[in-house]
């Protein structure tokens, strides 16, 4: 148990004055299965107004549910959220790093958006529904998580298959324009 506390301690800083915390988490690794992530969105769910979170993003994107979980994670989120990208933001991370309330872009940073990908197995009639359904809810999400970040175009065009690359003096412009 003194072990996890002091894990804690390293990444939660509480300022004792007024009684805010100062979260820090690292996404500095694949996005990967969403049990991972249980202390990441626990964290997320104890903060309050006045808290703020601050997320380093380093990552070559994964797993797109855990994504989306995280995301509801953040917009979910009480206290303030600042994403920083520090260094690769691609696919999920990219999403991930969008959904900010505060973003921000070290010098050395880029990113990578483009459509999701993955594997399916099941029955034929299951494999089409999901298909199906998938296509939707997904097109919708990008879409929205992307929209002002990327033009109605240039969305359009990464759900056809489009990859899109940025340096972080790409990212800042369009932060600033959006």
């Amino acid at each position: 148990m003194k072990k996890k506390e002091e894990e804690i301690e390293k990444y939660c800083k509480v300022n004792k004055i007024n009684k805010t915390k100062e979260i820090h988490i690292y996404l500095n690794n694949m996005i990967a299965e969403p049990y991972l992530y249980v202390d990441f969105l626990e964290q997320l769910r104890e903060v309050n107004n006045n808290d703020s979170v601050f997320i380093h993003i380093n990552s070559n994107g994964g797993y797109i549910d855990t994504g989306i979980q995280l995301i509801n994670g953040i917009e979910n989120c009480k206290g303030k959220i600042i994403t920083i990208l520090e260094g690769a933001g691609h696919s999920v991370a990219s999403l991930i790093f969008l959904s900010g309330k505060d973003k921000r872009v070290m010098q050395y940073s880029y990113m990578l958006c483009h459509y999701y990908s993955g594997r399916k197995q099941g029955k034929g009639q299951e494999l089409e529904a999901e298909s199906k359904f998938e296509s939707k809810f997904l097109k919708d999400f990008f879409r929205k998580i992307y929209c002002g970040f990327l033009s109605n175009d240039e969305i359009e065009r990464l759900i056809r298959g489009e990859d899109f690359w940025f340096s972080a003096k790409q990212i800042k412009r369009r932060l600033k324009n959006s």
